[in-house]
């Protein structure tokens, strides 16, 4: 294989956030925070009125066009209903394919046909992507497993009771999973080779990065959606195109933040910001912050020292307190 697609696209120049997280531990309050720049907690009142995000509202009085991909059904998570209200005739995710590594590589495809019939001259566009494979059960193709030895299949049930997984057990599905993150990087290479042929290339922005972690027992969990471990809310992001810099960025960031960050570089006000957002502008981070991520019926936030479980309903629990290892700290500690 040649270099991995996320790597390759560092390599030539990009903005790398390492000290980035999502804005919760699923896929629909990621996605939700990344769209929208509020806390997942906001979800189920947008879902309600069947409203979408400032961010597509203003990129669509601006004069963008849309193209929107997915190789899961964005009926679940409500993303049709919430984040693509505005615009269904812009998205695409009835793609045939069997299994979900061949859907990716199906949306992959119809998005470089989206890029291919825009000439120089075109309208702006607003492209979204979002690849399934490396969910559970994780998805790849036979042939390109170079993870081994990987697991056949996903037994839930040896990867979470009680007592744990057999380590050889985890490090194959742990391989399972690194196949098909591998393989939805060879789908993502894809698409950003055929945008570098096109004439598009030179004033596009591109970001690469996930909805949410995935975690694999380092704080005792498996999987995501469990806690508001590192590896269940930490993803990478990378951005690139006109007005940015090449670089590190270590300063503490998160999903919030992508909306504002985009709509300044188009013109907003930055003084407006807080009306709509409560993220801040990634080209200009703050130094500290504490960050807050989304669950069902609770909010997870980081803090300089633990971070703070917080029920939605007082009524479900009291405030608890963790280390970074999710080991509770005792109320009387916290």
């Amino acid at each position: 294989e040649t270099m991995p697609a996320a790597s390759a696209f560092a390599a030539r120049g990009v903005r790398e956030f390492t000290n980035h997280t999502s804005g919760g531990n699923s896929t629909r309050y990621g996605l939700f925070t990344l769209l929208y720049g509020l806390h997942g907690s906001y979800w189920f009142p947008f879902l309600g009125a069947r409203r979408g995000p400032v961010l597509i509202d203003e990129l669509a009085a601006a004069g963008y066009e849309f193209g929107i991909f997915g190789s899961a059904s964005m009926n679940y998570p409500e993303l049709r209903a919430t984040a693509w209200a505005a615009i269904p005739e812009s998205v695409h995710d009835q793609f045939p394919g069997k299994e979900p590594w061949q859907r990716d590589e199906e949306a992959g495809a119809a998005l470089i046909e989206f890029l291919a019939a825009r000439p120089v001259d075109s309208a702006p566009f607003f492209s979204f992507l979002l690849l399934d494979a490396p969910h559970q059960t994780y998805s790849y193709p036979p042939w390109r497993a170079p993870f081994q030895p990987a697991a056949p299949d996903l037994d839930y049930m040896a990867m979470t009771r009680n007592e744990g997984p057999e380590p050889a057990v985890l490090e194959a599905v742990r391989n399972r999973y690194k196949n098909a993150v591998f393989h939805s990087d060879a789908v993502l290479g894809e698409v950003l080779a055929a945008l570098e042929r096109s004439p598009l290339a030179a004033n596009t922005w591109v970001i690469v990065t996930g909805d949410h972690g995935e975690e694999f027992l380092e704080c005792g969990f498996y999987g995501h959606t469990s806690a508001y471990t590192r590896p269940q809310v930490e993803v990478p992001f990378l951005l690139r195109g006109p007005g940015i810099t090449n670089g590190v960025e270590t300063r503490p960031t998160s999903h919030l933040d992508f909306p504002a960050t985009l709509l300044e570089y188009l013109g907003a006000p930055a003084a407006e910001r807080s009306a709509w957002t409560l993220g801040e502008n990634l080209l200009a981070p703050l130094a500290e912050r504490k960050r807050v991520f989304a669950g069902w019926n609770e909010l997870g936030v980081w803090t300089d020292d633990a971070i703070l479980r917080v029920p939605l309903a007082l009524i479900d629990f009291d405030v608890e307190a963790y280390d970074y290892g999710w080991q509770r700290i005792p109320s009387d500690l916290a």
